[in-house]
């Protein structure tokens, strides 16, 4: 299985801080294509941000709202969402 990297920012809808995820990587856990993952967000169905690159990272909290994500997935996810021990991004599996 491929690593998944997310990053913690301040979610201005949740507000707390969340995990987000890159548009594809949001993609593949809610098994769905990323014209959806763009809907959801054109939509206001999932809270994103864009990064300085203008990137857009997608809220995990929202994501797992908006679609049932597989439940061992997911709590591996909860799990593993703290960052690393070098103190880099939080890496989940």
């Amino acid at each position: 299985m491929a690593l998944l990297i997310a990053a913690n920012f301040f979610c201005e809808h949740c507000q707390r801080d969340r995990a987000f995820l890159p548009i594809h990587f949001a993609a593949v856990l809610a098994n769905v294509s990323r014209q959806t993952i763009y809907r959801w967000m054109h939509r206001d169905w999932l809270h994103w941000r864009m990064i300085p690159s203008g990137r857009r990272l997608i809220c995990l909290q929202s994501l797992i709202q908006v679609h049932e994500v597989d439940t061992l997935l997911l709590a591996a996810l909860t799990r593993n969402i703290g960052p690393d021990k070098a103190g880099g991004l939080p890496k989940l599996l």
